[in-house]
């Protein structure tokens, strides 16, 4: 599997149909995922032109973030599109039903 042509897609924007403050990652950038607590789940990437990762919090249903997790290293190994939506809050869709978008997804990039 080749990781940079499989990207990993967020959308923040509550907004229907806008995407003006989506990213999009290549699996290649991914440094690390973290279980942070209950109903978060962190994504570190390595951004073009910043020193320090960018970081995409999801908020999942309680308890789900292994699941969301063990489902999206699935997706990356074995599903055919090029493109895993981790969280669009603009239509509420997602690669996984654990994605809870009672809260949006934040995106902090790193300086």
């Amino acid at each position: 599997m080749d990781t940079t042509k499989k990207f990993l897609y967020v959308n923040p924007d509550s907004t229907a149909g806008e995407f003006d403050t989506s990213r999009m990652f290549p699996v290649s950038s991914l440094n690390g995922v973290q279980e942070v607590d209950a109903t978060s789940v962190k994504f570190a990437f390595k951004d073009q032109g910043q020193a320090d990762d960018t970081i995409i919090d999801v908020t999942v249903n309680s308890g789900k973030g292994k699941a969301y997790i063990k489902e999206l290293v699935e997706a990356i190994n074995f599903a055919k599109q090029a493109v895993i939506v981790l969280a669009d809050a603009s239509d509420e869709t997602s690669f996984s039903s654990d994605v809870n978008f009672g809260s949006i997804p934040t995106v902090t990039v790193g300086s």
